[in-house]
């Protein structure tokens, strides 16, 4: 169920329906909670949530930024997740500058 929510997310970001994404993601981020998801799908339901938070804009960007650094720490723990990581890490250097 987690990984459909997901994916409808990511379907109402894409159309720009932050809303109906946000609602999506935090109900697979709740299920993954319980349910004790795979990592890879908690990391990127965190990356794809911080996503949409961004870019719906407003006070939340901490959050979003947040959320993307926990998706970064837990894919930096995956060998197969590397192109996840790396994406992520990308995403993040763009919105925070690089880190020193």
């Amino acid at each position: 169920v987690a990984v459909s929510l997901n994916d409808l997310g990511k379907v109402f970001r894409k159309q720009g329906k932050y809303d109906k994404a946000l609602r999506n993601y935090e109900r697979a981020s709740a299920i993954c909670e319980k349910k004790m998801c795979k990592a890879g799908s908690v990391s990127e339901i965190r990356f794809n949530l911080a996503r949409a938070l961004w870019e719906k804009g407003g006070p939340s960007r901490g959050r979003s930024l947040t959320l993307a650094e926990q998706a970064r720490d837990a894919y930096s723990k995956m060998e197969q997740k590397k192109k996840e990581l790396l994406e992520v890490e990308e995403w993040l250097k763009k919105r925070k500058g690089p880190e020193k």
